[in-house]
């Protein structure tokens, strides 16, 4: 069994005791602002966390990068979905904690180099789901009540705009950010699948027309999406009739593929690679739940074959909410398994070259959404139930 070893669990970085627990996550407000960057000094109920933990070897580096990782509490809203953090080579971008109940948090960027934080966003645009790629950092936010995509790119912040409503489930790369796009206010009509180029402003359509198309990833070289036109209304609603299929954009020749399984629904699609694919899938004889990541099969395929190559690589199952996403970047295929309880890290290659193993040196309750880079992985934990939800990182 492969071992991954946990480099930083800063036990000593205790912010205000408000215990809570999977099933009471904080409430959002209303609010919404678009302040200028802050570049600040951790805060004080940060301060002990920056140069803390250590490993088998002295002082803790991850890939490089000071272990400036362990012990940030964050924000819970959605830890569930997509994780409230992201990262990139030796930068962190996450939500905080929100200060009380019924409040929100800010969006703060760490440099793991030296712990100093800038803050993108402040609590009262609801920042969430943040991406990140080099120098883009995107995230969803609430603007006048109405969900949009922010983004900073080299230090200049926007907001995505164009032919439609509003926007979000946004995807960074280093040269674009892939996004969902409702055409008009209801948030289960028409949607489309766009991609915005930040050095040029352009935005180009990648999946569009009647149905959804939604949740889509990014690499340098494709993006892979979900469409809905298979299913009878055409729209994912989250119940046990939604049948979907898998798209796949080549980012040089602009071809856009469709992966068929008629009957089935295969969705979530993530790119650990130039020419993997990897996707969740359920069939009618044996598992569509509802939720969907209560349990599904976990497969890996081309980004340039068809569906008949394709590996099933673990069947997932989790016990009780909160219901884990995978993640899947730099090779590695990355899930949160919960069968009897008991909650368990599993990794697997890409090209399926390892078989999947479980990670070990995780001495939590909870173990939530991992966040890859080519070195280690960030997760957020809780040490008991009543504990709050903080980040640490795990070696690969």
């Amino acid at each position: 069994m492969r071992k991954g070893t946990t480099l930083v669990a800063c036990a000593c970085c205790v912010l205000s005791a408000c215990g809570s627990n999977d099933a009471s996550l904080l409430p959002a407000s209303d609010a919404a602002t678009a302040p200028s960057d802050q570049r600040v000094q951790p805060s004080p109920d940060r301060q002990d966390d920056v140069h803390q933990g250590t490993d088998s070897a002295g002082e803790a580096s991850l890939g490089g990068c000071p272990a400036n990782i362990g012990g940030i509490a964050i924000d819970e809203h959605e830890l569930a979905g997509y994780p409230p953090y992201a990262i990139d080579g030796c930068t962190l971008v996450y939500v905080s904690r929100p200060p009380e109940a019924g409040t929100a948090g800010d969006l703060v960027v760490r440099d793991l180099v030296n712990g100093i934080e800038t803050t993108l966003a402040t609590a009262a645009e609801l920042p969430r789901r943040p991406t990140l790629a080099g120098p883009v950092v995107a995230w969803e936010a609430t603007v006048d009540g109405r969900p949009v995509v922010h983004l900073s790119y080299a230090g200049e912040r926007r907001t995505l705009k164009g032919a439609f409503d509003h926007a979000g489930e946004p995807r960074a790369e280093s040269d674009g950010i892939v996004f969902t796009a409702w055409l008009t206010a209801d948030p289960s009509g028409d949607t489309d699948v766009l991609l915005y180029l930040p050095a040029t402003e352009e935005i180009i359509p990648i999946a569009t027309g009647p149905s959804q198309q939604r949740f889509a990833d990014i690499s340098p070289t494709h993006i892979a999406l979900t469409d809905f036109s298979e299913d009878p209304d055409g729209r994912y609603d989250g119940n046990n009739e939604d049948l979907a299929d898998i798209f796949v954009y080549d980012r040089t020749t602009r071809e856009l593929v469709r992966r068929a399984m008629p009957g089935t629904k295969e969705a979530f699609p993530m790119l650990p690679s130039a020419t993997a694919l990897a996707y969740l899938h359920w069939n009618w004889v044996d598992v569509h739940p509802e939720p969907k990541l209560a349990g599904y099969r976990l497969r890996i395929g081309s980004t340039t074959g068809d569906v008949q190559g394709d590996k099933e690589i673990a069947s997932v199952v989790a016990y009780a909410p909160p219901y884990i996403r995978p993640a899947a970047r730099y090779g590695t295929v990355e899930w949160v398994a919960s069968p009897s309880g008991a909650y368990t890290f599993w990794r697997a290659a890409a090209d399926t070259s390892w078989t999947p193993v479980a990670v070990e040196g995780l001495s939590t309750v909870r173990i939530y959404a991992p966040a890859p880079t080519q070195r280690f992985t960030v997760l957020a934990t809780r040490s008991t139930l009543q504990d709050v939800a903080r980040l640490t990182a795990v070696s690969r």
